[in-house]
C-alpha cells in the first residue's frame, strides 16, 4: 500500500481513544491528540498502538493516520495539495458570493462611520485586491464597536482601558450596544484599542495594523509600510 511507503511521518503511542460519533478522539502517550476517523477502518485503535501521523509535521495538515498497521485516513502529498487548493477555491468563491450580496449594506455601514474610519477601511481595500471579499466584513464589525466604545468614553481613553478589562456584567452594564455575543478576544480587544486611538491620537487610526493582523500577518491583511512604521 501506498501510505506504507510513505516516510513522511511522525510515531507516537496510544495512551486512550475515546469513542464519538464517527471515530475517536485519540490521546497519546506524548501529550498531543488527534481526532481519528472510521470511515475507512472501523477497527478501533488500542492503548499502546503505535500511531504514525503522515505530514510535514507540526504546524501542517496532518494527511494521514496509520495505527497498528492499519489505515484509517490517507492522502499522498500531491492529493493533499490539491485537496487543499480545492478547499481554498471553494473559500473564496463562498466568500464572494457573501460580498455580493452583502455589497450594498457593507458600503452604507462604511459610509456611516467617521472620516478616519473610513479613510482606514479604503487603505486596506486599495493595498489589496481581495481585501473586501476576505476580510472587510471582519474589520467593518471591528471598527464599528470601536465607535460605539469610543462614544462612550468621549474625552477619557484611558478609561477603556479598565472597560477592556472588567468582567462581562460590568462591560454590558458600560457600553450595554456592543454586539457582545459576536466578539472574540481578538475582535473586542482591536476595537478596544481603535476606541482609544480615536480618543487620545485620532490621527493614527488610519495608520493602525489591521484587526486580523496578529492571526493572518501584515502582508497578507494588506497593511503598507506606511502603516507599519507609524503604528507598532
Amino acid at each position: 500500500m501506498q501510505w506504507e511507503n510513505d516516510p513522511q511521518f511522525e510515531s507516537y503511542i496510544v495512551k486512550e481513544a475515546q469513542p464519538g460519533d464517527g471515530g475517536w478522539s485519540l490521546t497519546f502517550a506524548e501529550g498531543t491528540g488527534i481526532w481519528c476517523p472510521s470511515e475507512h477502518c472501523q477497527q478501533e485503535p488500542q492503548p499502546g498502538e503505535t500511531a504514525r501521523l503522515y505530514g510535514k509535521g507540526f504546524g501542517y495538515p496532518v494527511r494521514g493516520i496509520a495505527i497498528g498497521g492499519r489505515s484509517y485516513r490517507y492522502l499522498t502529498d500531491e492529493q493533499e495539495d490539491a485537496r487543499h487548493a480545492a478547499w481554498v477555491e471553494a473559500q473564496h468563491a463562498e466568500r464572494q458570493a457573501k460580498l455580493d450580496s452583502e455589497r450594498a449594506t457593507r458600503d452604507a455601514t462604511r459610509a456611516g462611520l467617521p472620516a478616519l474610519f473610513r479613510e482606514r477601511i479604503e487603505g486596506f481595500i486599495a493595498a489589496r485586491p481581495h481585501w473586501r471579499r476576505d476580510y472587510e466584513s471582519y474589520e467593518l464589525f471591528v471598527c464599528t464597536e470601536a465607535v460605539k466604545i469610543a462614544d462612550r468614553f468621549k474625552g477619557d481613553g484611558p478609561a477603556i482601558g479598565g472597560f477592556h478589562g472588567a468582567d462581562s456584567a460590568a462591560q454590558k452594564e458600560l457600553v450595554p450596544d456592543l454586539d457582545y455575543s459576536a466578539h472574540s478576544g481578538n475582535t473586542f480587544g482591536a476595537a478596544c484599542h481603535l476606541a482609544r486611538l480615536f480618543i487620545d491620537a485620532p490621527q493614527r487610526v488610519p495608520l493602525q495594523h489591521g484587526a486580523l493582523c496578529p492571526l493572518v500577518g501584515c502582508a497578507e491583511y494588506g497593511c503598507s509600510p506606511a502603516r507599519a512604521k507609524a503604528a507598532p
